[in-house]
């Protein structure tokens, strides 16, 4: 409804009237001025599955995540400056949440890249057992 009727008929008129109006008033140096359109997001009915289906296209490569958030009436610059400033935050405080994807897995575990380090370094146990073996 709001692609099809509102954007088209009424958006698309009120602006080529407004941008015509400037540029006859001197403002603006050409008639025709490019704009994109953001109206509010639509509720959805089922959101999990919206969600999912979102997920699904920007994993896929079909959808850039900046559109995901673009189509949900927000502005993606400021989402991904908000989640930044968030996860500054919360690393500055040590808390780790679990829909963080750069600490937790999709099932809840931790993804601690220091335990996998280690598991490939010997302790020191092991260590001195190939010392005696070697004499």
């Amino acid at each position: 409804m709001q692609w099809q009727l509102f954007v088209p008929l009424f958006c698309d008129r009120v602006w080529n009237w407004f941008t015509e109006a400037a540029w006859a008033a001197g403002h603006i140096p050409e008639p025709i001025v490019r704009v994109e359109w953001s109206p509010p997001k639509f509720e959805a009915v089922d959101p999990q599955k919206d969600a999912m289906a979102d997920l699904l296209a920007i994993r896929s490569g079909t959808e850039t995540l900046a559109e995901a958030i673009a189509r949900k009436g927000r502005n993606p610059d400021a989402v991904l400056a908000e989640i930044a400033a968030t996860n500054a935050k919360l690393d500055e405080l040590g808390i780790v949440l679990d829909s963080d994807p750069r600490r937790v897995t999709k099932t809840g575990s931790a993804q601690n890249t220091e335990t996998a380090d280690a598991a490939d370094q010997p302790d020191e146990d092991e260590a001195d057992l190939r010392l005696i073996a070697n004499d």
